[in-house]
């Protein structure tokens, strides 16, 4: 058994392999999505535990966010290890991340780990008992938030159905005629990729004119460009839109992790009459998560209170992971001097999240 670090792009791509492949695989171990972050100058560091015949039985990939001279090493959640040799591979790879974040200089080392007994997601995260292997060095809580960290599921249930229609049965009769409604009013519902009428970059418009006008910062198109054609040629990226008299009304975009679909991001237009636009681009993830026959659909925590109700519709249940947010300060006075500077930045919080999000 041997764990390393490397840039190797072989590894890199034997990575995306076994995240695809194992159940506590996930789009913040996806190479490709973390990817992103290296617009706003963040770097990425994946650390590797391999077998004597160089097979990969665990690892992680990791958030180095810099800036100024801060920084932060980020495991936004894992690490992911075989289920053979977890009680064996957990440890020393938590292990090795605080040898490797110290050796980094790393104002701190966070890491969230998705842990949950909950009976719909057990299969996709540890085990509560595997708590007691987490090294006594880390302390309990989040302390850097400008990486998004895995906290929980917002998880649809859809392990009994055979097909939509069973699952539209189970749905109140208000949501079934707002999802037909949806599409009956709207011109259609397109999947990017097939008979494209419309760009990318077209159909991201929306999310940040969403942003725009209920003041909330996204990343830019730019940062997300390279990541959103990588993952459109390996089938990984869902990107569903609704079309009313030529113009994009709702969008959504959506990856697929092999296990299920996590939703990342979407917005609708405020229509009057209201076309219902953002239910079918649910419908869609849903439709394709039962033909798949994948037991849910990730439709995302967090949001506003109106965005969580329109979530709920659709049979949703938050799942929130047991104490999944850990770290260790290894420069205590920088990390003092971090927290003056993240008061004084929050003033500015637009401009900040341009090297932030």
């Amino acid at each position: 058994m041997n764990i390393f670090h490397t840039k190797d792009k072989k590894w890199f791509k034997k990575w995306d392999e076994f995240n695809q492949s194992q159940l506590l695989g996930n789009h913040l171990q996806d190479p490709t999505w973390l990817s992103s972050y290296k617009a706003y100058g963040f770097d990425l560091d994946l650390v590797l535990c391999i077998s004597d015949d160089k097979e990969i039985l665990g690892g992680y990939l990791a958030v180095i966010a810099r800036k100024s001279i801060f920084k932060f090493y980020i495991i936004p959640q894992g690490p992911i290890v075989s289920k053979e040799v977890e009680t064996d591979v957990f440890k020393k790879i938590l292990n090795f991340a605080i040898k490797r974040s110290k050796v980094l200089k790393s104002t701190a080392l966070q890491v969230s780990i998705p842990f949950s007994n909950h009976p719909k997601i057990k299969d996709f995260t540890f085990q509560t008992d595997l708590k007691n292997k987490v090294p006594y060095k880390f302390k309990l809580g989040k302390i850097f938030k400008y990486v998004y960290a895995g906290y929980g599921m917002n998880w649809v249930d859809l392990e009994k159905f055979n097909d939509f229609e069973e699952y539209l049965l189970t749905l109140k009769a208000q949501v079934r005629r707002n999802i037909r409604l949806s599409y009956r009013k709207n011109s259609y519902t397109n999947t990017f990729g097939k008979n494209n009428d419309f760009r990318l970059s077209d159909i991201y418009k929306l999310i940040e004119l969403n942003a725009s006008e209920n003041n909330y910062s996204v990343k830019s198109y730019s940062s997300l460009k390279k990541p959103f054609n990588f993952l459109l040629r390996k089938d990984k990226l869902i990107c569903n839109y609704t079309v009313l008299n030529d113009k994009i009304v709702s969008t959504g975009f959506t990856i697929d992790t092999n296990n299920y679909q996590v939703y990342l991001f979407g917005g609708t237009m405020r229509l009057k009459p209201d076309t219902k636009a953002g239910y079918s681009i649910h419908s869609e993830n849903i439709k394709l998560s039962i033909s798949k026959g994948y037991k849910g659909y990730n439709i995302s925590m967090g949001g506003s209170k109106g965005v969580k109700d329109f979530k709920s519709k659709f049979g949703a249940e938050e799942i929130y992971f047991v104490e999944p947010d850990y770290h260790i300060i290894h420069n205590n006075l920088l990390y003092i001097s971090f927290k003056v500077a993240d008061r004084f930045l929050k003033k500015y919080k637009t401009k900040v999240s341009k090297w932030i999000s």
